[in-house]
């Protein structure tokens, strides 16, 4: 945990944290005011889909709409990220609409089939709505067939 260090928006500090994605599977930032320039170093990293991290903390950290960008770009590669926190930033719903495409691109069959399926988005203190209803799916299906 890297919790409430103050590293701010430090690009190169952020970097550095970020490169141990590979070796962790739980990272949590929360509290360190990154703003949206680290929420593009930390997705830019992300999108390489780190093979260990399982769980991206980043709560309290003054992300807005903007910020979500680079973190729904790499939920379009990222297979192994099964759950990203974003509650507590300032991100409406113009950003949970980004994000959600991202997990849930209902446009065509083919975004569809391609979106991430693999991760729940945490935004205001639940999971948008379609990867709630998606998972749900997915539950009573499972259920229904065992």
């Amino acid at each position: 945990m890297v919790d409430n260090c103050g590293l701010g928006n430090d690009t190169q500090i952020l970097s550095a944290i970020a490169s141990t994605m590979n070796g962790v599977s739980v990272l949590s930032l929360n509290w360190n005011e990154i703003g949206n320039d680290g929420a593009a170093v930390i997705g830019n990293v992300l999108s390489t889909n780190p093979a260990s991290l399982k769980r991206l903390d980043v709560k309290f950290n003054e992300i807005d709409d903007d910020g979500v960008t680079p973190f729904a770009e790499a939920l379009r590669s990222n297979t192994n990220l099964r759950d990203l926190y974003l509650t507590q930033n300032d991100i409406t719903k113009v950003g949970e609409s980004v994000l959600r495409k991202a997990a849930f691109d209902d446009t065509s069959l083919i975004t569809l089939f391609n979106s991430n399926h693999t991760c729940k988005v945490h935004v205001r203190n639940n999971l948008c709505p379609e990867t709630y209803a998606v998972r749900k799916k997915s539950i009573k299906k499972k259920m229904t067939v065992a």
